[in-house]
C-alpha cells in the first residue's frame, strides 16, 4: 500500500477535554468528520455486553460515542438520531494509542450501519485527544489487516512517538 494512496483515505481531527466534565471532550481543529462534541467513556463503565469471540476477545478499554446537532455535516450524519460510536481497544504495544471502527446510527436508530472506516485515537494525558481516520481501512473483510499500515503511516509522519499538540 502506498504513502500516496493513504494520504487520501486519512483524515485527522484534534480534540480537547472540556473543563467541569468528566468525559467530554470539544472539536478543536482538522477535519470535523465526527461531532463537534463527543464522549470517551473509560473503564468499567463502557464495556457493556461484550462478545467472546473474534474482536470481542480482546480486552475493551473504552466507548466514544457522539451525537450530531443540527446544524453539523458529515458522511456520518445519516439517520436520527444521528449517533455515532465506537468500541476502543488499545493497541498492543502502545500505552496511549487505541483503535474501533466507526458505526452510526441507521434506520431503526441503533447504531448499526458501519462504512469500514479505521479510527484510531491517541490520548495526551486525557486532555488532549487526537483522532485519525482512515477511510476504508477496517472492512468487514478485513477488521484488522491495514490497521499495521495504518499506524506505519502514522508512525512515518511523527504522529506517535512525539509529542503533538494542535492547540
Amino acid at each position: 500500500m502506498t504513502t500516496e494512496f493513504i494520504e487520501r483515505q486519512f483524515s485527522l481531527s484534534a480534540y480537547r477535554h472540556k473543563e467541569g466534565t468528566n468525559s467530554t471532550y470539544v472539536f478543536q481543529s482538522g477535519e470535523l468528520l465526527l461531532p463537534k462534541n463527543i464522549y470517551i467513556i473509560r473503564g468499567e463503565a463502557s464495556m457493556g455486553l461484550v462478545k467472546n469471540t473474534g474482536r470481542g476477545m480482546l480486552p475493551k478499554v473504552g466507548t466514544l460515542k457522539g451525537r450530531f446537532t443540527q446544524g453539523e455535516h458529515s458522511k456520518y450524519k445519516e439517520s436520527q438520531p444521528y449517533k455515532v460510536q465506537t468500541s476502543l481497544w488499545r493497541i498492543e504495544g502502545r500505552q496511549s494509542l487505541f483503535y474501533g471502527t466507526i458505526g452510526i446510527s441507521g434506520m431503526d436508530g441503533k447504531i448499526s450501519c458501519d462504512y469500514g472506516d479505521l479510527l484510531l485515537l491517541r490520548e495526551l494525558n486525557w486532555m488532549e485527544l487526537l483522532i485519525f481516520i482512515f477511510r476504508g481501512f477496517a472492512s468487514k473483510d478485513s477488521q484488522q489487516a491495514y490497521l499495521n499500515d495504518a499506524i506505519g503511516f502514522l508512525k512515518d509522519k511523527g504522529l506517535l512517538d512525539s509529542i503533538v499538540s494542535k492547540f
